[in-house]
């Protein structure tokens, strides 16, 4: 009897990213929608992100990371409809 194989499909997932400060001014956008493989983590989101905006690389270690509101590691696992923002440093007095 010859064994069937199964293959495991990841199917990508669609996230809201919101841009802020530096970032938008660099975008040239205060959001837009981003699909990802599914099973994508945070710190994946920010590597592509690097790759195509240097600034994002730049900034990196100061950038903090929201999903659905909540502050996250690079290790979050996202999800189909997730809301992202990423949020520099901001000054104040």
């Amino acid at each position: 009897m010859e064994k069937q194989q199964t293959l495991e499909v990841k199917k990508e997932v669609a996230v809201d990213l919101l841009w802020f400060s530096v970032l938008a001014d660099h975008r040239g956008k205060r959001s837009e929608q981003i699909v990802l493989p599914g099973g994508s983590t945070a710190g994946e989101l920010m590597d592509q992100l690097a790759e195509e905006m240097p600034v994002i690389a730049d900034f990196r270690s100061f950038i903090r990371i929201a999903v659905n509101q909540s502050y996250v590691d690079e290790q979050t696992v996202l999800e189909n409809g997730d809301e992202i923002a990423l949020i520099t440093p901001v000054s104040g007095g």
